[in-house]
């Protein structure tokens, strides 16, 4: 980042804008890759550098010791100017406006202070790392006198690289991953080659054909390669291979899925088996039960008939008393009767 422009009015030594705008632009709008400032003692060399550090970072941490000198400056019922120009018009704003090469413009606006602030620390400090590294004297030394440069150059790009900064250090991380893979890849070709230089290995072909063969014996149909197999052969073989044992698998997984269907099965016999039994004795039980429901219906049937009958048998007693009522009474009425017809007979004579 360079700076192309200072704009400095109502601050510190400078009054107006006119006395305190420095241009380092040449070359029409391209900052000066050096710019060296130049004046006696007291012509506001200072007060610079504290406008660029105040508009950049929001501090001016050069002038804490001072606070206690300055209050006895401090009006009463007014706040306490460290920053302002005493002398600068009160309409005028204590502004100070850092342009650079770059898209941010650092604008820096004083507030109104109330009576028990001063105007050095209105707001949170910003761009720490800027203050720290380019405009404090000691900081600067420190700086410079990092034990490890590619500390120091760190840093620095992080503070003022930007996307540039970001960029570089994705290209890096990707040159590194190529170097990995490029590095891995060569020792890979160099273990190929190694393997192509060795002497081919018969018993391999032994091995291999006296497995397939005993495969072959069981059903299989797999070709019996030599030394004089081209590498044609060795794909078709490794592909048939690769198929018939994708083949085997599925039906693998199917015989087992079946498996463990069946054995799941069969470690439910005995519950099975006690399910059969306890359904035995439900039907019994049931059988029982239906027994006694009928037999109850058929108790309560013939209870119902002798209810019936000792119920008749009780009208046939009752009409049985009477007709031995009417019949003890006959007598009695067929006497009088008999005695009446006499009385008649007599009273017509």
């Amino acid at each position: 980042m360079k700076i192309k422009k200072v704009e400095i009015e109502a601050f510190r030594a400078y009054k107006t804008k006119l006395d305190g705008t420095f241009d380092f632009t040449n070359n029409g709008d391209g900052p000066a890759n050096f710019v060296a400032i130049y004046a006696p003692n007291g012509f506001g060399k200072s007060s610079f550098y504290d406008g660029v550090e105040w508009a950049i970072t929001n501090r001016l941490n050069r002038l804490v010791s001072y606070q206690n000198e300055l209050k006895s400056t401090k009006k009463k019922g007014e706040g306490l100017n460290i920053v302002r120009n005493k002398y600068a018009d009160d309409k005028t704003a204590t502004t100070v406006v850092v342009t650079t090469n770059g898209q941010k413009v650092y604008e820096r606006k004083l507030a109104k202070i109330r009576n028990n602030q001063n105007d050095m620390f209105l707001g949170d400090p910003e761009n720490e790392f800027f203050r720290h590294t380019m405009l404090g004297q000691d900081e600067i030394e420190k700086f410079l006198r990092e034990e490890k440069p590619q500390e120091r150059y760190s840093k620095f790009i992080e503070s003022f690289a930007g996307e540039l900064e970001t960029t570089r250090k994705e290209l890096s991380a990707l040159i590194n991953d190529n170097k990995s893979e490029l590095s891995a890849l060569k020792k890979k070709c160099t273990l190929l080659e190694q393997e192509l230089k060795r002497p081919i290995d018969l018993s391999i072909f032994e091995n291999f054909n006296s497995v397939a063969t005993e495969l072959n014996s069981l059903g299989e149909n797999i070709v019996l390669p030599d030394e004089t197999i081209s590498p044609q052969g060795v794909h078709q073989l490794d592909v048939s291979l690769v198929s018939r044992q994708h083949e085997l698998n599925t039906s693998l997984n199917s015989n087992n899925k079946i498996l463990e269907t069946l054995t799941g099965r069969l470690h439910q016999i005995p519950e099975i088996k006690l399910h059969i039994g306890n359904e035995v004795k439900k039907k019994n039980r049931l059988a029982w039960l239906l027994k006694g429901i009928a037999d109850a219906d058929e108790y309560r049937g013939l209870f119902d008939s002798n209810e019936k009958c000792v119920e008749d048998q009780k009208q046939a007693n009752i009409r049985l008393k009477h007709l031995v009522g009417l019949a003890e009474s006959a007598d009695y009425f067929l006497t009088n009767k008999d005695m009446s017809r006499d009385s008649r007979d007599l009273s017509r004579c």
